[in-house]
């Protein structure tokens, strides 16, 4: 391809409506992700209670018990107690960012599952939006 080809290519309409074209695609696949995401929420229902023994169920017990006052405790499976059941105890059996967020939200809002649920909902499409400026440019799209 010579100069002259290269300089046509760059004027061509069709190349400079692209940039446009692929942020209305990632918008509509976002609005996409997020009505699903909303729908699967509200078949589940916004204020039911994580399933017990379940990741979600964790993460609330520590957000619940740092809302509380009762610092980063909960219950974790490999700690049990003298009967065998599991133990509340100090831990970091899990990650603090969920938990602290949720802390927050449960200080704001009362211990409130509805609130986590939209919170959950409303942030799911943004890595995708941080991620595909990174996405384009490392696939060299302009």
């Amino acid at each position: 391809m010579n100069a002259c080809d290269e300089a046509q290519s760059k004027n061509d309409p069709r190349n400079r409506n692209l940039p446009r074209l692929s942020l209305r695609i990632l918008i509509v696949l976002l609005v996409v992700g997020l009505v699903a995401r909303i729908a699967i929420t509200n078949h589940a229902g916004w204020s039911t209670a994580p399933a017990p023994g379940s990741d979600s169920s964790e993460f609330d017990s520590y957000a619940w018990n740092l809302a509380q006052g009762h610092g980063y405790s909960g219950v974790s499976p490999d700690v049990k107690g003298p009967d065998g059941q599991p133990l509340e105890h100090l831990t970091a059996y899990r990650s603090p960012a969920t938990s602290v967020l949720w802390a927050g939200m449960f200080l704001s809002f009362g211990h409130s599952y509805t609130v986590v649920r939209i919170s959950s909902a409303s942030s799911t499409p943004l890595p995708s939006c941080l991620s595909s400026p990174l996405g384009a440019s490392a696939l060299a799209i302009k």
